[in-house]
């Protein structure tokens, strides 16, 4: 009977987790480019507790703002592409004019030498 009710909580359990997680990033998160020289990467997370993508800056050919396949309420996200060796993608949470404003940057500091 306990194994039964441990496995039908776990994915109860793990949505649950999973929201608290997505409330967490929503109020304390923050996503952040930076570029040294010739390394460059995209933090998303909390804290120092995230996920650090690195790309190579002389690599990327484009920056823009595309629509995403998740959806949310019926509407589809949309979210930055930096199109390089293989594509970056950030900013799917970011309120739309921080969106443009990140992506505009980044089409200036990346694309414009």
């Amino acid at each position: 009977m306990a194994v039964f009710l441990c496995v039908f909580l776990t994915p109860f359990a793990l949505a649950g987790a999973g929201l608290i997680g997505y409330t967490l990033h929503a109020i304390f998160g923050r996503v952040e480019v930076v570029i040294r020289g010739s390394e460059a990467w995209v933090f998303t997370g909390i804290g120092r507790i995230g996920w650090r993508r690195p790309f190579d800056p002389a690599r990327v050919a484009t920056v823009q703002v595309k629509v995403s396949t998740w959806e949310v309420n019926g509407e589809p996200q949309r979210m930055i592409v930096m199109t390089a060796e293989r594509d970056v993608k950030l900013g799917m949470f970011l309120p739309d004019t921080r969106r443009q404003w990140l992506a505009g940057v980044l089409r200036k500091v990346l694309l414009n030498p």
